[in-house]
């Protein structure tokens, strides 16, 4: 008995895939409060200057001649900014100024450009907190799997034959690009694609099965620091595993047995040994 054609003719790839609950192939978003502060300066004649407070809130007169030198304004209470007084400079205007500060920008998925500073939702600094605009562009990612084999036992009517499937490693790699929204994983925040680049494979001689070529991995990104990775299966739907994060890379690990049917023994199936499984994810970019 060759146990190690008995491994083959499971399918490897369908064994680990199985094992994982996920395959190759292979909704919570941080909201960040923006604190909106405007600001009214004079129009020369000496306007009323209001101040958010950042705190607090507070009203501040300012000056009578829009140089803001005749004001002395009070404070606006706990957390406020005196706006009164000064020297000119200070919100008071500077005597023909009557322009507005616009607030930081309000929405960051609305394709317009709110604080009019050049800048549209995630291209302007305000958004970098706001999802999507923290979400990942592209994807780093690696696969390991190592397959430690056993020493099995095959019963048949004529007698028992011992086998030892040997060990195996396979090694991977990919740069994930994001795909268009509705693409991929129908219940992830993204999908992301990419061709999978294979730098070690013993595992094709040793226990055979077949080897994607590309990979298609959706995600839940519930905050900066914690992913939920989605594969799917050969019937189509989506299952996912919270991924571990740790110096700024996400990782999912499992170790199960393998169990074999090889059809020619009478105590089928065998476990012919541990399959390790190691992904890794990070944002490149």
């Amino acid at each position: 008995m060759d146990a190690a054609a008995g491994v083959t003719r499971s399918g490897w790839w369908t064994g680990g895939a199985l094992i994982l609950g996920l395959a190759l192939g292979l909704a919570g978003c941080r909201s960040v409060d923006l604190v909106v502060v405007k600001k009214q300066r004079g129009a020369g004649g000496g306007a009323e200057a209001v101040d958010s407070g950042l705190g607090g809130g507070g009203t501040a007169t300012g000056g009578t001649d829009g140089t803001g030198e005749a004001g002395g304004g009070t404070d606006g209470g706990d957390g406020g900014t005196d706006d009164g007084g000064g020297s000119g400079a200070d919100d008071g205007g500077d005597g023909g100024d009557g322009g507005t500060t616009l607030p930081p920008e309000a929405d960051c998925e609305d394709g317009v450009d709110n604080d009019e500073d050049g800048l549209v939702d995630c291209d302007d600094a305000d958004c970098d907190a706001i999802a999507p605009c923290w979400w990942p562009a592209s994807m780093a990612h690696e696969g390991a799997f190592d397959f430690a084999g056993n020493r099995v036992t095959c019963e048949t009517w004529f007698g028992d034959f011992d086998e030892t499937v040997d060990d195996c490693a396979t090694r991977y790699d990919a740069s994930l690009a994001a795909l268009p929204a509705g693409e991929g994983c129908p219940v992830c925040d993204r999908s992301y694609s990419g061709a999978l680049h294979y730098a070690t494979n013993t595992c094709a001689d040793v226990v055979g099965g077949s080897y994607p070529s590309s990979a298609v991995i959706g995600f839940v990104f519930h905050s900066p620091t914690s992913w939920e990775v989605y594969g799917q299966a050969d019937d189509g739907s989506w299952t996912s595993t919270p991924l571990v994060h740790s110096g700024g890379r996400f990782s999912f690990v499992t170790a199960e047995p393998l169990w074999v049917d090889t059809g020619d023994c009478d105590n089928d199936p065998l476990n012919a040994g541990t399959l390790t499984v190691t992904w890794t994810f990070s944002d490149a970019g």
